[in-house]
């Protein structure tokens, strides 16, 4: 097996899971999964969210609430590249 194959990728993800926002996050020690937002987003309006991450510190602001938690392990360093786009509509079924 070549090298390419041993290399552990990053994860970061959002979920909508009974209307507010989780965040799905695994450096490679672990996965974690935390709330993120304090009120719904399943309002049929736009929300503001940013992710911000420094080493294994994790900052997910949504409409201006901050949540902010740590992902488990020891290694800071990762492959995650620090520029990510996402857009998502959501309508009302």
């Amino acid at each position: 097996m070549d090298r390419f194959h041993l290399l552990q990728e990053d994860l970061f993800a959002f979920e909508i899971l009974g209307g507010y926002l989780y965040t799905h996050a695994d450096l490679g020690s672990g996965s974690v999964k935390v709330k993120s937002s304090k009120t719904r987003v399943d309002d049929g309006t736009w929300h503001d969210v940013v992710l911000r991450r420094v080493e294994r510190e994790i900052r997910v602001t949504v409409d201006s609430n901050i949540v902010e938690f740590r992902t488990p392990g020891n290694e800071d360093h990762s492959f995650f590249y620090p520029t990510l786009s996402c857009q998502n509509i959501c309508e009302k079924i």
